[in-house]
């Protein structure tokens, strides 16, 4: 198999993990590859592949594995569920343009891709002025509780999933078994302010690489957008179509300079916020991330289990 041939089928392969068929467009954008691929060729090499390959197999214009079809009619359903969700999410995005240090706000995880389940709650990821990350959380959730529309810590997201599985197959309410429900709250999955969008070398993998292409801009300032994507360049090493767009050199507006005052009183508060939520978060930490610029929330983490099926599915079908 050729090097194009075995990346169409790593990235089929990928977004079969997330029961994902994928159109001949996202193919191209999505294609996991070493080195960049012109779109002609890709698209050539998928029409090749897929009329000779026992492994590919194609639908009303998705594409799949063989024996995979009923996962075309699942993404179209999901694609309904998520876009309410995605409507919800503009509404409490459009909010949030009433605090001044937000930067961008956007949607991160399955729903980003439209693929979220029906009973899913929606993550946002939100990038805020420099040194005001702390400050902006804590407006920023004050407005999503003020509306109602907040997941609250104690939602425990595998719990929930398992729970109402069991619950819908024996005809009970999730009311009347006492379940909080978080299908369509807000998430505040992650909050980064604007020096530090790179993430961590660490972190970076197949699956982040996935997370930082596919986030779905809802607004931004400034062009936080494009800064971040600058700033995760290494995306290339993974995703080489998906964020080649981005700019390289930014105007970024310049605003009034604060006066003394201000500066030193939101620098107050800033420590004060920072020093009170970590305290309040102390009782309820389990595998959050807390650091210098970067609040990240993750209660069902898929990062490893993603990158260990990927690899496990890869060897199994030999490419």
């Amino acid at each position: 198999m050729e090097e194009l041939e075995k990346a169409i089928m790593q990235t089929l392969v990928y977004a079969d993990i997330f029961d994902y068929p994928l159109r001949r467009e996202e193919i191209y954008h999505y294609l996991i590859a070493k080195g960049k691929f012109g779109k002609y060729a890709v698209l050539s090499s998928l029409a090749r592949i897929t009329a000779v390959s026992k492994l590919i197999d194609t639908d009303d214009d998705y594409y799949f594995l063989k024996g995979r079809k009923e996962i075309v009619g699942l993404r179209k359903k999901r694609e309904e569920w998520s876009r309410e969700k995605i409507q919800k999410a503009e509404k409490i995005a459009n909010l949030l343009k009433l605090i001044p240090t937000v930067k961008l706000v956007g949607i991160s995880g399955a729903l980003a891709m439209e693929n979220s389940d029906e009973d899913d709650d929606i993550d946002l990821f939100i990038i805020t002025s420099a040194g005001r990350l702390w400050l902006s959380r804590f407006l920023v959730t004050i407005l999503v509780e003020l509306v109602g529309q907040r997941r609250r810590p104690n939602h425990e997201f595998k719990r929930m999933k398992n729970e109402s599985k069991l619950i819908k197959s024996v005809g009970i309410s999730q009311k009347s078994a006492g379940i909080s429900n978080i299908k369509d709250k807000i998430c505040l999955n992650m909050f980064v302010d604007e020096s530090h969008l790179a993430i961590p070398e660490r972190e970076r993998n197949l699956f982040t690489a996935h997370e930082v292409a596919q986030m779905k801009r809802l607004w931004d300032k400034d062009e936080a957008y494009d800064r971040f994507l600058v700033a995760n360049s290494w995306v290339g090493e993974y995703l080489p179509s998906a964020i080649g767009n981005a700019k390289l050199q930014f105007k970024i507006k310049k605003e009034k300079s604060p006066t003394h005052l201000l500066i030193y009183l939101s620098n107050y508060l800033e420590k004060l916020l920072c020093v009170l939520q970590i305290k309040y978060m102390a009782k309820r930490r389990t595998i959050e991330k807390i650091e210098s610029g970067r609040i990240l929330f993750h209660p069902d983490d898929k990062s490893e289990w993603a990158i260990d099926k990927f690899k496990y599915q890869i060897a199994k079908i030999k490419i």
